[in-house]
């Protein structure tokens, strides 16, 4: 089984589009020797929206080239249909032909208005305090673009007022406060933007800080999910106040979103918009569609096939590490017994670090150093794995509440003293 799944030898494999598309654009034995089973099968593309903008030509090329000479058929699977087809006006030789494709769903737009259970406005500026205000005693769902604005907002709460959410928090420690909330939690739900990805979530409102208009409508799909009660449910978008933006890599789709908001106000969730934003998303981003320049490689090649396979495969990261894994090795949410012999004695570096995942948290590299650095945390079994498995040792630094935090890694000498 474990050679199937290494090989994607089985009628179904699941895996993750990063993977996927990695494995597409490799150079090593390893990640290419399952490629030949990909050949004249379906591929279904979950949340096709969130194919990488920097990789998308890349992305649409491998997809079409999958169609023309392999004899596969792509399923692009999302409420957000992204403007990928030359007749929604993407800019690129790789645009797929809207002649080669068709639509699953009968009739998308009436679809939208049959099955519409919430209805969307643009709130405008709405401090943290206000927005605490508003949400306090409602069971409400309040999703902002950082884990530093999540916890400014739980605190204003009060703890047992609300529940905390954010990727500060293991595995373990989500599953506990999601179960929370299904068990009938009826305060407000803090969360980052991890809740939009297949969390199944009802609340009868939403407040989402301004992001990309995909982003919004899977806010949209926690509100009113059951469609249980007399009335839509309502979204409300609302601008953070100073200091906490969307991350750098996502400022332009909140800008562009602004303008559909707005353009768009009776319903900004409609399929018209949706379309508008993505049409501005990919126009004004044309540039960057293939920001590390994989196309114009292959492309120069003509047909001599002779590709810098190496520098593309080095260059083809969808997501780039910029953090560490921290073990927690304390508390109520961190390690259990099994796991900690697991990490003590496992044989194989993949197979603990699986076994770890339940218990980890990502943080940024300078981070995890000033931990060492100070002793709040040690490297297990560093002969074997170098620095691979780092174990948080202070209990101080993990809050059974809302997770990890060290917002001062200068001072955490002092704060663990």
């Amino acid at each position: 089984m474990k050679l199937a799944a290494q090989n994607w030898d089985r009628p179904v494999v699941v895996t993750t589009a990063v993977q996927f598309f990695e494995s597409l654009f490799a150079n090593s034995t390893q990640k290419c020797r399952k490629l030949h089973n990909v050949a004249r099968s379906v591929i279904v593309l979950d949340e096709a929206q969130a194919l990488p903008i920097n990789y998308l030509r890349p992305c649409l090329a491998a997809i079409k080239e999958l169609v023309r000479g392999y004899g596969c058929s792509v399923v692009l699977a999302t409420a957000t249909q992204p403007a990928v087809r030359d007749a929604d006006g993407l800019r690129a030789s790789e645009a797929i032909p809207a002649e080669e494709t068709r639509e699953i769903a009968p009739n998308p737009v009436e679809l939208y208005r049959r099955l519409k259970r919430v209805e969307a406005r643009f709130f405008g500026p709405l401090g943290n305090d206000d927005l605490a205000s508003r949400v306090a005693g409602r069971k409400a769902l309040v999703i902002v673009n950082n884990k530093r604005q999540a916890r400014a907002i739980y605190d204003l709460l009060g703890r047992g007022n609300a529940l905390h959410l954010s990727t500060n928090m293991t595995a373990a420690h989500r599953r506990d406060v999601l179960a929370k909330v299904r068990d009938g939690f009826d305060g407000p739900l803090i969360s980052t933007a991890l809740v939009e990805a297949g969390v199944d979530l009802d609340f009868p409102e939403v407040w989402r800080a301004v992001a990309g208009l995909d982003s919004i409508v899977q806010a949209a799909g926690r509100c009113n999910r059951e469609g249980k009660g007399n009335r839509l449910g309502q979204v409300h978008v609302f601008e953070p106040e100073e200091g906490f933006p969307p991350p750098p890599e996502l400022q332009q789709n909140a800008e562009i979103a602004r303008d559909i908001l707005r353009a768009h106000a009776e319903d900004p969730l409609s399929p018209e918009a949706v379309r508008a934003y993505f049409k501005r998303l990919y126009w004004d981003r044309d540039a960057d569609l293939d920001s590390r320049g994989i196309m114009r490689r292959i492309n120069q090649s003509g047909n001599r096939l002779d590709f810098p396979f190496a520098d593309i495969a080095h260059d083809f990261r969808l997501i780039e590490e910029v953090t560490r894994p921290l073990i927690i090795g304390v508390g109520p949410y961190g390690m259990d017994t099994q796991a900690r012999q697991h990490l003590e004695y496992g044989e194989y570096p993949g197979a603990i670090a699986r076994a770890m995942q339940r218990y980890t948290v990502s943080v940024p590299p300078r981070i995890r150093h000033e931990l060492l650095r100070v002793g709040a945390a040690h490297v297990m079994r560093p002969e074997e794995f170098e620095d691979q498995f780092v174990v948080l040792d202070n209990a101080r630094l993990y809050d059974e509440a809302a997770g990890f935090s060290a917002e001062n890694p200068e001072e955490l000498g002092i704060m663990i003293a």
